[in-house]
């Protein structure tokens, strides 16, 4: 209303009508998504909110900021609950992750753009990790579905895989050749997405052993233009958005021996780009594109085979 408002992250609700909003005036928005009627406007962060989340009863909000706070809000009256004050550097993102296991705990996540990641109890908000693994900044985090780990990228050209709740490093993801600016975890838990500005998707395979976990590359696609975002939903179909305007996507298949990304597809939807909201899918069409697979041979090396984009 008036003046020009970017929003940095949208929240949908269980109910898939309530829609939260994170905005640059400051403010969290809270909509319905069927009527257009905005509910209630959250209003605490003195700069930028940069990312929001949801519990899973979709009765709690957190949100953080460019003011370094943290600010959790109760979606059923609009009212700030509490307060986290105590981070050095802007708050980039945020996360619930409710476990599942009676006995395990219930956690919430805070990232900075420094690279440190606070890990705290639900209930009592006592810290159960706080430390930074990078050695750039933090630009991305997700959880995995079963929430026994997180994925963390960075302008580091690294991802890394981080434990719950204690946040110990798992694996490094290294192989990228420019800042890793996106990540995603499978459904299976077993399997992760990066995306980066040196035009590469990579998905990762996490092994566990005995004594050790590990992450090795299985296939690679390059696309037209440096990757700003990516996800993947339930049937493992990978939607990813680049620095010029385009959404895309590519169908994964998980048969044979290796997990492979089996074709492209030659739709996408023209978007504009934005400097003000880096995490926004502003992405290329795919066509064109060749995708890679790299299959281990008995001596342990890669042998790439480039799969050509499907229609």
């Amino acid at each position: 209303e008036g003046a020009c408002v970017c929003v940095r992250q949208v929240e949908v609700m269980r109910d898939c009508c309530r829609i939260a909003m994170a905005c640059t005036d400051g403010m969290v928005y809270l909509w319905n998504g069927e009527t257009g009627e905005r509910l209630c406007v959250m209003s605490r962060h003195q700069g930028p909110v940069n990312c929001l989340a949801v519990s899973g009863d979709s009765e709690l909000l957190m949100s953080g900021g460019e003011d370094t706070k943290v600010a959790f809000w109760s979606i059923r009256t609009g009212k700030k609950l509490r307060e986290f004050d105590n981070h050095t550097s802007a708050v980039v993102a945020v996360r619930f992750a409710q476990q599942q296991s009676s006995c395990a705990h219930h956690v919430m996540i805070t990232a900075e753009r420094n690279g440190t990641v606070c890990v705290r109890d639900f209930k009592t908000a006592s810290i159960l990790s706080n430390k930074s693994t990078h050695r750039g900044e933090l630009l991305s985090l997700c959880i995995s579905p079963d929430t026994r780990f997180f994925l963390t990228t960075s302008s580091d050209k690294t991802a890394h895989v981080l434990g719950l709740p204690n946040g110990e490093i798992i694996a490094v993801l290294s192989g990228h050749r420019e800042a890793v600016t996106c990540g995603s975890v499978f459904p299976d838990s077993k399997h992760c997405l990066t995306g980066s500005l040196d035009h590469t998707l990579k998905v990762w395979s996490l092994q566990e052993e005995p004594a050790s976990c590990s992450c090795v590359c299985v296939a690679s696609m390059y696309t037209d233009a440096p990757l700003l975002s990516c996800a993947v939903n339930r049937k493992a179909l990978i939607v990813y958005g680049t620095s010029i305007g385009w959404v895309s996507s590519a169908c994964y298949n998980k048969e044979g021996k290796n997990p492979l990304i089996a074709r492209l597809t030659k739709a996408a939807v023209e978007g504009t780009a934005s400097d003000s909201h880096p995490s926004g899918l502003d992405s290329v069409s795919a066509q064109g594109s060749s995708i890679t697979s790299h299959a281990s041979s008995a001596s342990g090396s890669t042998t790439p085979n480039e799969i050509p984009a499907g229609d």
